[in-house]
């Protein structure tokens, strides 16, 4: 499969990096044999015998720098994925109820994602904080009743982190993400799925002597 890398150091402190790869994916047995699984007599699979495969393109960067004298840095980051040929489901419900899923070849499915994160060391007080922002975005196609029907989605979020500790004597970790997500339909467009996200996560260890700890 093709790729190609690409790097440059701009300094003893900062680097750029550049990456593609290429991958083709086979359909499956499933997704070409054309006898039809009417197990559930209301829902009818059958494959496509003359599926394409489909070829999935990736490229992501990364720019970092780190300042050894402040103990501090920052990360920049992204990528896209970008599949030809895609392999998708095509949905067909008749009169009576019945609705038959095929499988058919379709352009436009991707996945990109970029993100800006900054971290610092704080001396004085001994410990560590990181935070930054990132951003994601995918497009899946299906057809539904011979209409062609495009997913979006869309999340932003914002991340922090906190770590602090003392050598042999305790260990504080805590890390938290807030999003916000955006999924809507080119079929039904009136119909927009919005919500909030959010995670929490706190680590804390304490040493004991004889090599004993308590975890959290």
């Amino acid at each position: 499969f093709p790729k190609a890398n690409f790097a440059y150091k701009i300094n003893s402190q900062s680097r750029i990096s550049l990456n593609y790869r290429g991958k083709s994916q086979q359909p499956s047995i499933e997704q070409i044999s054309p006898v039809a699984d009417n197990t559930n007599p209301l829902i009818i699979t059958v494959g496509n015998p003359n599926l394409k495969q489909e070829f999935n393109h990736n490229i992501d960067f990364n720019a970092n720098s780190y300042k050894v004298l402040k103990q501090s840095g920052f990360n920049l980051y992204g990528g896209l994925s970008i599949t030809s040929n895609a392999i998708v489901t095509n949905q067909v419900t008749n009169t009576n109820g019945i609705t038959t899923y095929s499988y058919v070849n379709s352009d436009g499915n991707y996945n990109v994602y970029s993100g800006l994160s900054f971290f610092r060391k704080f001396v004085k007080a001994n410990f560590n904080l990181n935070y930054g922002l990132r951003y994601s975005a995918s497009r899946y196609s299906n057809f539904v009743n011979g209409e062609k029907n495009q997913t979006d989605n869309y999340n932003p979020s914002l991340n922090i982190g906190f770590n602090k500790g003392k050598e042999k004597k305790y260990d504080i970790n805590y890390w938290a993400d807030i999003g916000y997500n955006i999924s809507k339909s080119s079929i039904n467009t009136d119909l927009q799925t919005k919500y909030w996200t959010q995670s929490h996560h706190l680590e804390a260890t304490v040493y004991l002597p004889k090599k004993f700890e308590i975890n959290s």
